[in-house]
């Protein structure tokens, strides 16, 4: 079984992160995050991570100064999926982050035919993904899904990759 998962809005470190680990309780939680998104007039954004290490986030959530504790060195593996909400669209982003060999990979949804709707990428800035990553909801779910209970990015939809 795959470590713990955290699901919440633009902070997932924040009091809201929602945690689940079994496959059921996953999906309950990708569910609920989604319809609350969907009817929300401006959408939202939804973070989802895996506790790959085991310490329940607390170094990475240290690292990120998001709790209070002694600052700890750089996590090995910063990796996220971040999903943008608006209405019965959606489009994300999976960031795998190797800070001690500055290797990242983004892997972003892809649209060939762009939707001409606006899909929040950060709620603190308003800032939004492009065009060609929105997909129907359905699609962006299953993608969710996937990322929730197998902790891997999936190819159930299409997307590009980007490494720097």
């Amino acid at each position: 079984m795959i470590g713990t998962l955290r699901i919440g809005g633009d902070d997932v470190g924040s009091e809201r992160g929602l945690t689940a680990t079994t496959a059921d309780e996953r999906i309950a939680l990708v569910d609920r995050l989604l319809r609350r998104a969907s009817v929300d007039p401006i959408g939202d954004v939804i973070h989802l991570e895996i506790d790959r290490t085991g310490d329940g986030f607390a170094a990475l959530d240290r690292y990120r100064e998001v709790v209070d504790g002694s600052p700890v060195e750089a996590p090995e593996l910063i990796e996220f999926m971040r999903v943008g909400v608006a209405g019965q669209f959606g489009a994300a982003e999976h960031v795998v982050n190797r800070l001690g060999s500055g290797q990242r990979a983004v892997r972003t949804t892809y649209n060939a035919s762009p939707v001409q709707r606006q899909v929040l990428y950060d709620t603190h800035v308003p800032t939004y993904f492009r065009s060609e990553a929105v997909l129907p909801l359905d699609a962006i779910r299953a993608l969710m899904i996937d990322f929730a209970t197998t902790g891997e990015w999936s190819d159930s939809a299409s997307w590009r990759v980007t490494t720097t």
